[in-house]
């Protein structure tokens, strides 16, 4: 690292509230209702240009540092997938049981409706059954997201207390809480700590940024590819409505199946999680 922790931190804030007002000012004066360039404004201009500066002035190898010179093997990237499908039932039953959680009503209320303005937006793009809204919608809401908050969240932040504090652990985890934090949507906070999780773990055991980017993508785009299905008569489950929660025989399977996965990944990588092997 170039920078020591207190000037590495002041660095990055001084550039993300740079990057804030350039992006409010924008919203404000060109931007308007458009949601799709708000949205590629707002991934482009908080998260991917505060990311990008900070590496290029903080990191010594600025494209290994940030994880994206190690493309990962095909076979690490075909375990986390599976542990990634393993951890959505889990997922699913978390937001269910965040629903229970006595938050403030107007939190709940809050996230229902950034939920409806998403189906929404999403209905406006992909009701017409076109193949190229579809690209479209998945560029906007799969791929951008991806790229921008995997390469801050976890190639920035995670990486940054990993090798200021040397617990990988520590790191994972709260990175993790940032990346659900910073989506404002009390109801996914929790389900989104465990996907922020399996994407700092990814990024942990194989020391590419290809692979939480490749989850994040996955995560997003069976979504939106599941509710252009629906909207379309491809299938009657609609993505986008409360789901039940998963059977607990299901859950407590997943989360076996899962600590096994993750613990033969671990043991195939002859590392463990040693911190001096991520400095």
């Amino acid at each position: 690292m170039k920078t020591s922790f207190p000037a590495g931190t002041v660095l990055f804030i001084s550039i993300w509230l740079a990057s804030f007002v350039y992006f409010a000012l924008l919203s404000f004066f060109v931007i308007g209702e458009n949601v799709s360039l708000s949205i590629v404004a707002q991934q482009v201009l908080l998260f991917l240009v505060p990311a990008l500066l900070y590496a290029f002035y903080a990191y010594n190898d600025f494209w290994n540092d940030l994880g994206l010179k190690n493309a990962g093997k095909i076979s690490d990237h075909s375990w986390f997938i599976f542990l990634y499908l393993l951890a959505v039932p889990l997922v699913g039953s978390l937001y269910n049981f965040s629903e229970t959680l006595p938050f403030p009503a107007s939190w709940v209320e809050a996230s229902k409706q950034s939920s409806a303005f998403i189906e929404e937006y999403l209905f406006g793009l992909l009701s017409d059954g076109k193949a190229q809204s579809l690209l479209f919608a998945l560029l906007i809401m799969a791929v951008l997201p991806a790229i921008c908050e995997e390469i801050l969240f976890r190639g920035v932040i995670q990486t940054n207390i990993v090798k200021r504090t040397g617990q990988i652990h520590l790191a994972v985890w709260l990175s993790a809480i940032f990346f659900s934090a910073i989506h404002f949507e009390i109801l996914g906070f929790f389900s989104r700590i465990l996907l922020g999780a399996v994407f700092g773990y990814s990024f942990v055991l194989t020391k590419s940024l290809w692979v939480p980017i490749i989850l994040h993508f996955l995560n997003n785009a069976i979504i939106v590819i599941f509710y252009f299905s629906y909207l379309n008569g491809l299938t009657d489950a609609n993505p986008m409505a409360p789901a039940s929660s998963a059977p607990i025989w299901l859950i407590i399977t997943c989360v076996i199946a899962g600590f096994l996965v993750f613990r033969y990944v671990l043991m195939r990588r002859h590392c463990g999680l040693d911190p001096q092997s991520h400095r």
